[in-house]
């Protein structure tokens, strides 16, 4: 709520703003903002990659689905936080705007794929595995 009051995302994914041929430097607000959202997906990334780890009741397939999860919002995170320390802001075409929109555009291109994943292989891995678990009580 308080970085909405500051920043205007609706004017940050326009052409215009994001393909600007003299940028101007990028305002304070959207700094913190960035800051705080590569901030977050790392603690989040890390929280998922703990509970997958430490949560006992979980399938094997599902708990490395949550860990790849937190891999990938970890990552991003420090991708943010890289682009955000070494970014050019007055490049003509492709400066730091555009770059962000990249990377939000991939993070959201391999969460896609990892739900996919989730509704798609990860129910057929936990059957097999149910089904192996079984069969290992009838072997010496």
């Amino acid at each position: 709520m308080l970085i909405t009051k500051f920043f205007d995302f609706k004017q940050f994914f326009t052409p215009w703003y994001l393909l600007a041929r003299a940028p101007s430097p990028l305002s304070r607000p959207f700094m913190l903002a960035w800051l705080i959202g590569g901030g977050v997906l790392v603690v989040i990334g890390l929280a998922l990659k703990f509970y997958a780890r430490f949560r006992r009741a979980l399938p094997v397939s599902l708990a490395r689905w949550w860990r790849r999860v937190g891999t990938t919002l970890i990552l991003s995170g420090l991708v943010s936080f890289l682009l955000l320390f070494f970014r050019y802001e007055h490049a003509p075409i492709l400066g730091a705007r555009i770059l962000m929109v990249i990377l939000l555009v991939a993070t959201l291109a391999d969460l896609g794929r990892l739900l996919w994943q989730r509704k798609v292989k990860v129910p057929l891995e936990v059957v097999d595995e149910e089904r192996r678990q079984r069969l290992r009580k009838y072997l010496p």
